[in-house]
């Protein structure tokens, strides 16, 4: 069952790989276990440059299933006009992947770059808040946000 919760709250369908990324054993999306792929915040412009050899920023279905408590895309309207919640009310997710093992931001309160511009306009990029599942875009000459990495798996 994708995304089924065990008994200590970590998600069975995360695996470390050993080797510096944690995999998503349904979609085979490999994720950069250390979830600061670019050394701090950045502006969007420099999010798309600053990554690792063979990593990629997510787009906004990949950074939303790590969102979701259920792993899924649920409730992903890349057409709102405004921030919502990925999991329908605030979620501590931070806490949560940090028990599945990645290597998270200290700073609570972040946010990540997707790949993904909003429908309305090319300059307003979505990204997702990991601290309380908070859904939104930004301007991306202003925003400066953290970048989770990813890429296919094997």
């Amino acid at each position: 069952i994708r995304g089924l919760l065990s008994h200590y709250g970590t998600l069975l369908y995360i695996e470390d790989n050993g080797d510096g990324s944690m995999m998503d054993t349904i979609t085979k999306w490999q994720w950069m276990k250390k979830s600061d792929g670019c050394a701090g915040t950045v502006h969007w412009a420099t999010a798309n440059t600053c990554l690792p050899s063979g990593w990629r920023l997510p787009t906004i279905q990949e950074l939303y299933t790590l969102c979701r408590e259920d792993g899924t895309t649920t409730g992903l309207d890349i057409n709102a006009e405004d921030w919502y919640y990925c999991n329908g009310h605030a979620v501590d997710r931070w806490s949560q992947i940090k028990d599945d093992g990645f290597d998270v931001q200290s700073d609570y309160h972040w946010y990540y770059w997707s790949s993904t511009t909003h429908t309305s306009s090319t300059t307003f990029i979505w990204y997702v808040g990991m601290s309380d599942g908070v859904v939104s875009y930004g301007d991306n000459y202003y925003y400066s946000n953290y970048v989770w990495p990813v890429r296919s798996g094997h």
